[in-house]
């Protein structure tokens, strides 16, 4: 379709800008606006599946960003992209979003052009962004896909004129506040905001702590000791106070029994809560992921038969699962009726935890279940002595980062160890059906404290 003769020169200088801007390094970054209201759009971005410790995160999102040249991030549930540029990312949006579950498409009008995403299974398959009279004509050409018209800027009235209507109510969002999670960000901040320790943030820290650091001591009471000190040494020796001093009375602290813990449930549920939340396992719910076994050592998925399980008819499910595979150096095992894959773990350091009050440990553990709505069974109570270990089953039916979040947190200062975990899911309609997680804790009773 050729282009409208009143077409104005602002457009055309617009269409110039990003007919050209499609790139394989990174992603495209395109300056655009809705309701004349001008953002930075980021699309195109090249992903990759995140997961292991924080240090091998934090290791391989930095090599990721530097393999494309690029200096900004966004993370989410463990899923990274990344961009030569900040901006907001339309896919992060609506990918996964229930509301897009019937559609094929997604269109959201700019003010001089249209972004178009490809979905499939809630999945975006393609990102492009065409001027208006190609956008509609491209449109056109798949009007018996299910094409869902979002609200959004001036373009929507070329759009509508040829009766593509608005029929989804997904809000995208733009604006500094409201997009601030849809952001693409400096590599840095996306690391200190997600605790992610990397060696590139020493320089910085250290410019920023040694001010903090001097401003803190000049402040100090040990600054004004260290001077006093100073202005006594200038008098005369004969001035000097011999009178006798009072002995100090020193009385010895409790000893708090402590425990040494191979495999700390706090620090190993953080560490799994990028493969077993976000995009990565919605990612393999839809390859008919059945159980997902956690020890302190592994990660075991199985799933069951896809179509076309031949190696010369590899269905989409099954390009998929190998993409994840292949992106996170896995061996993945096809059975004639199943699949299934192991992810080992980092060892982690043992750590030395002090043991909390018997009575204490059970409010806490009362306090998350009812927070995150999971059943709190207590299996088992070992006494010895003044110390006890207790083995706890949490179970529930809804499974997040959030809810990791809450158990990783609530436990991180109790002396506690990992010992199983399994979640099943139904491989029919991707339902979870169940999850449970079996942790050790070691107390002491009231009177040692």
């Amino acid at each position: 379709m050729n282009q409208e003769p009143d077409q104005t020169k602002e457009q055309n200088a617009y269409e110039d800008q990003f007919a050209s801007s499609d790139s394989n390094e990174g992603a495209v970054t395109l300056p655009t606006s809705i309701n004349d209201n001008e953002f930075q759009l980021i699309y195109q971005a090249k992903e990759e599946s995140m997961g292991g410790t924080k240090l091998r995160m934090a290791k391989n999102i930095v090599d990721f960003a530097k393999s494309y040249r690029c200096s900004h991030l966004l993370l989410i549930d463990g899923s990274c992209w990344v961009s030569p540029d900040k901006g907001v990312s339309v896919l992060a949006q609506i990918e996964g979003n229930e509301k897009l579950d019937n559609y094929d498409y997604v269109t959201v009008p700019l003010d001089y052009a249209v972004y178009i995403a490809k979905i499939n299974d809630g999945i975006v398959v393609e990102e492009k962004v065409r001027p208006i009279d190609q956008a509609i004509s491209y449109l056109q050409n798949h009007k018996h896909a299910e094409i869902a018209i979002l609200a959004g800027g001036h373009a929507y009235e070329q759009l509508a004129s040829h009766q593509f209507i608005v029929n989804c109510d997904l809000t995208i969002f733009t604006w500094e506040s409201e997009a601030a999670n849809y952001r693409f960000k400096a590599i840095n901040l996306v690391l200190i905001n997600n605790l992610l320790f990397h060696k590139r943030l020493f320089t910085p820290a250290l410019i920023v702590i040694t001010p903090l650091i001097i401003i803190a001591f000049l402040f100090s009471p040990l600054y004004d000791v260290k001077l006093d000190k100073a202005q006594r040494n200038t008098r005369s020796m004969f001035d000097l106070d011999i009178t006798p001093k009072s002995k100090l009375i020193v009385k010895t602290a409790p000893k708090i029994p402590q425990t040494i813990l191979e495999n700390s449930a706090s620090q190993l549920l953080a560490e799994i809560t990028p493969w077993v939340t976000g995009k990565t396992i919605n990612l393999l719910r839809i390859c008919r992921l059945k159980t997902v076994e956690i020890s302190k050592r592994s990660l075991s998925f199985e799933g069951e038969r896809m179509s076309n399980i031949k190696k010369n008819l590899l269905g989409c499910g099954n390009a998929r699962l190998d993409n994840i595979v292949q992106a996170n150096a896995l061996r993945i095992i096809r059975e004639k009726d199943s699949w299934s894959f192991v992810l080992a773990m980092q060892p982690n350091i043992a750590q030395t935890t002090d043991r909390k009050d018997y009575s204490q440990t059970l409010k806490r553990l009362e306090l998350i279940s009812q927070h995150i709505g999971w059943r709190l069974n207590i299996l088992s109570t070992i006494n010895n002595g003044e110390k006890q270990r207790l083995k706890v089953l949490l179970q529930g039916k809804n499974l997040n980062s959030q809810v990791l979040n809450v158990i990783s947190g609530g436990l991180i200062d109790y002396a506690t160890e990992f010992v199983k975990g399994t979640i099943q899911f139904n491989p029919n309609n991707f339902d979870l059906l169940d999850a449970q997680i079996e942790i050790d804790i070691h107390t002491q009773s009231s009177a040692t404290l």
